[in-house]
């Protein structure tokens, strides 16, 4: 039997703090963002911040339980976890928070680069 806990709270505090911060970040850079490969990778990193999911997935003989929680949630619980000498908190952080948003990252960069080199060659 598998059980899926999708943390809604964590999510709707996620996307009201990262939407806006994306609309920001939108607003005033797109322009560099189309022309700067380093406010490109900004775009996409707070981009990723936002919508990737964390997944975890434990099992307790037979009863699975899955948990898809926001990324940048895990990766902000360092901090918390560092003072208190949890080392579990910083491997937590990294593996399920920081790993997932860089990889995500990545792949929109190099997807909005493809199209903007595309872009380009077409206008010639």
């Amino acid at each position: 039997m598998t059980d899926t806990e999708f943390h809604a709270a964590a999510w709707i505090i996620t996307l009201a703090i990262g939407l806006p911060t994306l609309a920001v970040v939108v607003w005033k850079r797109w322009r560099h963002a189309q022309a700067a490969f380093l406010w490109r990778a900004v775009l996409c990193v707070v981009v990723a911040c936002i919508f990737t999911p964390g997944i975890v997935i434990e099992d307790f003989e037979g009863n699975a339980t899955v948990d898809v929680f926001p990324a940048a949630m895990a990766f902000l619980s360092v901090p918390a976890g560092a003072f208190k000498g949890e080392r579990g908190a910083l491997v937590a952080g990294a593996g399920y928070g920081l790993l997932p948003i860089l990889l995500v990252s990545l792949v929109l960069i190099a997807i909005g680069t493809m199209i903007l080199k595309v872009g380009k060659e077409g206008a010639r």
